[in-house]
């Protein structure tokens, strides 16, 4: 509506009352219809957003709850675990009930020192305890040469073994030693003796020589004389008559005290020689013999007998002086020189022909040591079995060190070999001083002379 510039046009222009009011009321219901759409908006945009707040908050509680609760169950699962398997490994073990993974469960009598142990298992040697009154000791180790055996048993002399630093032999390992694991080997004070030793005279220097029961030496008259001689200790010198003009081989027997010789003349035979110089004839053989040595326990079936190379018929018999009977064990084609066992009874043979030692078993099975030696034909060996010395007839006559068990030869001092089949005389003592017997002309007779390693 248009309205000019009269007063009735001012008053034409003013609108009705009532739809002023209408208006205003118009406007001012748009206006709170506005207001309260905004307010509701508003409401709803703070509501929408408390409940995503709090849906969040409800998400991220019920995640964090359900993480707690998973990492509860999680450690309640693993303490659960951890007990059973305390209870399996530890409680269980000690109830005196044989559970599962148990050898035994003696309850409160499980011992580490007794047939049960504290871990429920059975005792038992190696274990690193020692069970009381069924082992001496239990060092986890199969060594035999310390305090404590393989068998839980504690060393000692005699057990077969030999206790380092303790004992020097044992004679359940070894021949020769004694009940104290000390050498059972006569000692001589050599060096307080002067050497050469003469002994009898003759050029006929033949025949073995060996210690007797009171460590005296006695060695053969060879082919000039009836008699066998004792040399003492000390370096005196006494005659035995025998009734044989030619003597062989010659050993002392411990089992009876008695030194067993060989001769040829009159007769084959084997004579035997107490401490009383009382001689007696053994038994006749049917061929001469030129070594002899006594054969320990356990050499096949011939322990305590002689062991003898023989000829003309070369061989190595076994004679029995208890029953009287000869037994032949090898021959060869060539002749033998001495014989000699060591302490671990092992039997070794010089083969004179083939110039070599060789050991011998019972079977009569020959096994090459070493070779390359001229004529070999008297040895001896050391207590402790570690070396032999041999003579041999290289350069006119030599003593040779060979190297147990290798067999590696170191050449020794030349010296006069003698003549004749019998091996020549040597004997070793527990000093390491090796003896050997042999021809001086300046003597004209028999002297024993000794030899430093």
């Amino acid at each position: 509506m248009l309205c000019g510039g009269s007063a009735l046009a001012l008053l034409a222009c003013v609108p009705p009352e009532s739809d002023a009011g209408e208006d205003d009321e118009a406007e001012e219901g748009s206006e709170d219809e506005q207001d309260s759409a905004e307010t509701e908006t508003e409401t709803e945009t703070e509501t929408g957003t408390e409940a995503e707040s709090e849906t969040e908050t409800e998400s991220e509680t019920e995640t964090e709850s359900g993480s707690e609760t998973e990492t509860e169950t999680e450690t309640e699962t693993e303490t659960e675990s951890e007990t059973e398997t305390e209870s399996e490994s530890g409680e269980l073990c000690g109830n005196g009930v044989l559970d599962e993974g148990e050898a035994c469960d003696l309850g409160e009598d499980n011992d580490d020192n007794g047939a049960c142990t504290s871990a429920c298992q059975e005792a038992d040697c190696g274990d690193g305890l020692v069970w009381e009154g069924v082992e001496d000791c239990d060092d986890q180790n199969d060594d035999n040469g310390d305090a404590c055996l393989d068998t839980c048993v504690a060393a000692s002399c005699g057990d077969g073994f030999v206790w380092e630093g303790e004992e020097v032999c044992d004679p359940g390992a070894a021949q020769g030693c004694s009940d104290t694991c000390t050498w059972d080997a006569c000692v001589w004070d050599a060096d307080a003796l002067e050497f050469p030793l003469f002994v009898f005279p003759g050029e006929a220097v033949v025949g073995e020589m060996d210690f007797d029961g009171d460590c005296n030496l006695i060695v053969t008259g060879g082919e000039q004389t009836s008699q066998m001689f004792r040399v003492s200790p000390e370096g005196s010198v006494s005659a035995i008559p025998v009734p044989v003009d030619d003597m062989g081989g010659v050993a002392y027997r411990e089992s009876d005290d008695l030194v067993y010789f060989g001769s040829s003349i009159p007769d084959d035979a084997i004579y035997s020689i107490d401490d009383a110089d009382q001689v007696e004839l053994v038994m006749l053989l049917d061929k001469p013999i030129t070594s002899l040595a006594v054969a320990p326990e356990g050499f096949g079936d011939f322990g305590d007998q002689l062991i003898a190379t023989a000829y003309p018929n070369p061989e190595v018999v076994a004679i029995d002086v208890d029953g009287g009977t000869v037994t032949s064990i090898a021959s060869s084609e060539g002749f033998f020189g001495g014989v000699a066992f060591d302490n671990a009874g092992t039997l070794y043979v010089l083969e004179y022909s083939d110039g070599r030692v060789a050991t011998l078993t019972p079977e009569g099975v020959f096994t090459t040591l070493t070779e390359g030696l001229d004529r070999p034909d008297g040895l001896a060996i050391d207590v402790d079995g570690s070396r032999m010395f041999v003579a041999h007839r290289l350069d006119f006559g030599r003593i040779d060190e060979i190297a147990l068990p290798g067999g590696e030869l170191t050449p020794g001092p030349l010296f006069e070999i003698s003549g004749g089949f019998s091996a020549t005389g040597m004997a070793m003592d527990g000093a390491d001083n090796v003896f050997y017997e042999f021809y001086e002309p300046v003597a004209n007779g028999a002297v024993i002379e000794r030899l430093v390693p």
